[in-house]
């Protein structure tokens, strides 16, 4: 019987839905507009027009690149919780901007303690002709940012 691979445990589970399932906490990407405010990736999406007017209002998250923000106990159902994450410019989003923006995703998670995000993926790439690049490059920058080497510690 072959083995299967494991991923180390300290990189924990993020998942890319089509459908929202109940979870702890759901990342949504954003772009940051002129003036440095933060619009909505995704365009129209049920529930957000209340949190995207109170962001712009507060300030409190500009949509930069990599920039993480963690809403805790902000329902979107049928989630508790949600991460804001800056795309930076939509004109210059490019594999290494994703590359850092899943850098970002998995560091925040690794410091709030969640133990599980959903991810938007209709929030982060709208054309399909880049998407499977761009995932990639989300992933690889996930993936990078929980390795720790630790073969030559003692």
């Amino acid at each position: 019987m072959a083995k299967q691979s494991e991923f180390p445990s300290s990189i924990p589970p993020i998942e890319l839905l089509r459908e929202p399932k109940a979870r702890e906490c759901v990342a949504l990407a954003w772009y940051q507009a002129e003036k440095g405010l933060a619009a909505f990736a995704g365009g129209t999406h049920p529930g957000l027009a209340d949190l995207e007017e109170r962001i712009k209002k507060s300030g409190h998250f500009a949509g930069k690149k990599a920039e993480a923000s963690l809403l805790r106990y902000y329902a979107l159902k049928p989630f508790d919780n949600v991460m804001l994450v800056g795309v930076g410019s939509e004109k210059k989003a490019d594999a290494e901007i994703f590359r850092q923006v899943g850098a970002a995703v998995f560091l925040a998670q690794r410091k709030e303690k969640i133990q599980r995000v959903s991810l938007d993926g209709a929030s982060l790439w709208k054309d399909s002709k880049t998407r499977g690049r761009l995932l990639e490059a989300f992933c690889e920058g996930y993936l990078l940012a929980g390795y720790e080497y630790s073969d030559l510690k003692k």
